[in-house]
């Protein structure tokens, strides 16, 4: 979650908060783009899921927040960063001191599908 919200801070000196979709965030914060894990980040793994222990995602938190932005009438659902967010991150990096090292993508193919 915590490279989530890395992904959707504003640049440095700026206010303006990038809207990012799925796929695009999900590259962003190191996931592949059909990746699930940004899936269970952004909205959480409910109670009874074999996908892992239940858990909040960042939308849930008010972390994250849905924007639907309409491009030549084509509706397009993305994500952006709030104010708790970048509290929350800032909170993280405070605590950790550094991001945790990313898993190696091998052991995220979920080769029963191959």
């Amino acid at each position: 979650q915590a490279r989530v919200l890395k992904a959707l801070l504003p640049k440095e000196g700026s206010d303006n908060k990038p809207s990012l979709t799925r796929n695009r965030l999900a590259v962003k914060a190191g996931f592949s783009e059909i990746s699930g894990s940004i899936n269970r980040a952004l909205l959480g793994i409910r109670k009874g899921s074999s996908s892992g222990d239940p858990h909040k995602g960042l939308v849930q938190l008010e972390y994250v927040k849905i924007v639907e932005l309409d491009k030549d009438g084509i509706k397009e659902t993305t994500y952006q960063i709030t104010a708790a967010g970048v509290k929350a991150y800032n909170r993280f990096m405070e605590e950790k001191g550094k991001m945790p090292k990313a898993r190696e993508a091998e052991a995220c193919v979920n080769h029963r599908y191959q």
